[in-house]
């Protein structure tokens, strides 16, 4: 029997859990080859003040996601989801191969504004277990009837981002 209470307990259980998560990750990672030395990984969090319109996100994460600072993403994984107060955003963690050419304030004056006005855009450092925390978080709610349909565009984009990439090697 454990000794240190119900609480001591349920947070050691979670602890527990945690490692478990990270060492799965990282068989996964090893399985990719990819090393966690190397690479670099961000959470993204893309926003407006739009409750029924997903489109500004998108249009966002478009010009995000193809533009030459997103060349050297290996990994790239992104949802929408509504906030408890019902404004709609996009979580993504990105794995990068090194850091980004600008500062996490100027990524967000220039990927942040659309239509004139800026938005929420948020670059944040992950390390460790947070790369995890942060991958299941974001797809929380993808299963969801509204996110099923929205996240439809995200997948979208990303393939018309390969297609692009694909075009531009062949020319």
């Amino acid at each position: 029997m454990f000794m240190g209470g119900e609480a001591e307990h349920s947070k050691l259980l979670d602890l527990e859990n945690d490692i478990k998560l990270f060492n799965l990750k990282l068989i996964e990672l090893s399985e990719n080859n990819i090393s966690l030395d190397n690479n670099l990984t961000y959470a993204i969090t893309i926003g407006s003040s739009e409750k029924d319109d997903y489109k500004p996100c998108l249009s966002l994460y478009n010009r995000f996601i193809n533009s030459a600072d997103a060349k050297d993403f290996l990994d790239v994984n992104a949802y929408f989801e509504k906030g408890k107060k019902g404004y709609i955003h996009i979580h993504a963690s990105i794995t990068k191969s090194r850091k980004f050419s600008m500062s996490k304030a100027k990524l967000g004056q220039r990927y942040g504004k659309y239509k004139g006005k800026q938005c929420n855009f948020d670059v944040k450092r992950l390390i460790g277990l947070d790369i995890v925390k942060w991958k299941q978080y974001i797809k929380k709610d993808s299963q969801n009837s509204w996110n099923l349909i929205v996240n439809k565009h995200l997948k979208n984009a990303e393939e018309a981002s390969i297609l692009s990439d694909a075009t531009e090697l062949a020319m």
